[in-house]
């Protein structure tokens, strides 16, 4: 399967890409950062998850098997509208979008 895992540098996002790795997946992370430490076997794609314009340039013509979303701007949050957004972006390029929620989303909510 070709699958993206936005946000798969760390904690979980990174168990799930090494677990996708093992099982012969073609394996893309879409993080802020110009790198990852997994090689050449899972692409790199850089964007910043609030901002709309960067995540339609990037993904644009585009398609995934899967998409799982796991990422939590720590320093400005991740408001539900952008998750939809990233959502609504991947409608009809991806056969199934997983947004799995974590703690650092439950904080967020909690403080206000």
């Amino acid at each position: 399967m070709n699958i993206l895992v936005i946000g798969g540098t760390n904690f979980i996002g990174r168990a799930l890409v090494q677990t996708l790795i093992k099982g012969g997946h073609e394996t893309a992370i879409l993080h802020r950062k110009p790198s990852h430490d997994f090689g050449r076997k899972v692409a790199n794609l850089q964007a910043d998850r609030n901002d709309p314009a960067a995540l339609r340039a990037l993904l644009s013509g585009k398609s995934y098997d899967a998409v799982f979303d796991l990422a939590y701007d720590w320093e400005r949050g991740t408001p539900a509208q952008a998750v939809q957004a990233l959502a609504h972006l991947l409608t009809g390029n991806c056969g199934r979008y997983v947004f799995m929620s974590s703690v650092a989303a439950t904080r967020s909510f909690s403080r206000g």
